[in-house]
């Protein structure tokens, strides 16, 4: 309980003076009702505008309230979805990828909370010492990290999980490729 100095109670600790705009987000399925808020608007015309730029917003599905899933749930949920369209032995390396060089690097994030910087730091991670034993990872492995990686977010952004593909603008590591060695007939 707030009280001023003569020791009376205050009502309400918050400063008044200020707009507020409150909307409800549309949902799929029946789940139960969501709110979207804002606050500190200086006059109403203020609020009134922010509120047709988010209902704009929210109609073009481009607002998404942050959820609770996490990259490895989202990840799990998506394998699991995409195996039977999968030969076994990519299934199989999908899932060696994800399990060793995205999970412990991105799977405790939230999926709406992830940006590409934090690609970008896993990326150099891996390159740096991501292998067995603290050895880098080739360029090719990145590469084909980043590709499942990019084949999920779109997935997630299709499914209405994010807004955008993080992975989307990432720059990649460079293949290397393999010098080739011309021999003469001397040298066959």
């Amino acid at each position: 309980m707030q009280r001023d100095e003569g020791g009376k109670r205050l009502n309400c600790p918050r400063p008044h003076g200020s707009w507020t705009l409150v909307a409800d987000v549309p949902r799929d399925g029946a789940a139960a009702r969501r709110q979207h808020s804002e606050g500190g608007f200086a006059t109403k015309r203020d609020a009134e505008t922010a509120l047709r730029a988010f209902l704009l917003a929210a109609d073009t599905g481009q607002v998404l309230l942050p959820a609770k899933t996490t990259v490895a749930d989202y990840l799990a949920a998506w394998l699991d979805a995409v195996e039977p369209s999968l030969a076994a032995t990519a299934s199989s390396n999908y899932r060696i990828i994800l399990r060793c060089y995205v999970l412990p690097h991105l799977g405790t994030n939230r999926m709406t909370a992830l940006r590409p910087d934090h690609l970008i730091t896993t990326y150099r991670t891996l390159l740096a010492g991501g292998g067995r034993c603290g050895r880098p990872l080739s360029a090719t492995t990145v590469r084909t990290v980043h590709r499942i990686l990019t084949k999920a977010l779109g997935n997630a952004v299709r499914d209405g999980v994010l807004a955008r593909n993080p992975a989307a603008n990432v720059p990649l590591p460079r293949a290397v490729k393999p010098a080739l060695q011309v021999r003469n007939r001397a040298q066959s």
